[in-house]
């Protein structure tokens, strides 16, 4: 019985040792470029070769560190809101070593989001339809629609 918790205590522990010297990492400061740090940065590490993709954020002090990575050329992108992206490629990770990549991002441009509601447009569309048609009888029609169309509008409001 001991023998076999022996053997078994063995074997763990090469597969541990074995386990961490397949792999390798990468680890690293994100900062800006006056070296302050970046916090809650997304890092995402994609192998060249098999396009398989971690990815973790930054920590509080702008540290990284993705571990487990197998040997490999790795493509390294760090995005945040309110810098520009930023790219390396090729990283080489090597077999039980850590490789150190660190990152200075640029302030990026702020971007607007418009959102346009379905609404309006529908409006704006019937009014140009109502200038578009003389005939009288068409004019009843259109303006009907658009009455129903405000009908519909405030009964989504209650």
């Amino acid at each position: 019985m001991k023998s076999s918790l022996a053997a078994m205590a063995v074997l763990a522990v090469s597969l541990q040792a074995w386990g961490q010297g397949s792999f390798g990492g990468l680890t690293g400061n994100i900062t800006d470029q006056s070296g302050a740090a970046i916090p809650d940065a997304g890092i995402k590490v994609t192998n060249l070769n098999t396009a398989a993709t971690y990815s973790v954020t930054s920590t509080a002090e702008g540290i990284y560190l993705i571990s487990g990575l197998p040997p490999g050329r790795y493509r390294v992108s760090v995005t945040k809101v309110g810098f520009k992206t930023s790219t390396r490629e090729p990283i080489e990770v090597s077999t039980a070593t850590t490789t150190t990549l660190n990152l200075s991002l640029a302030v990026g441009e702020v971007t607007e989001t418009v959102d346009v509601v379905e609404r309006r447009v529908a409006q704006a569309a019937v009014g140009r339809l109502r200038t578009s048609f003389s005939s009288p009888r068409a004019s009843q029609e259109i303006s009907g629609a658009s009455r129903s169309m405000e009908l519909l509008d405030s009964a989504r409001r209650s």
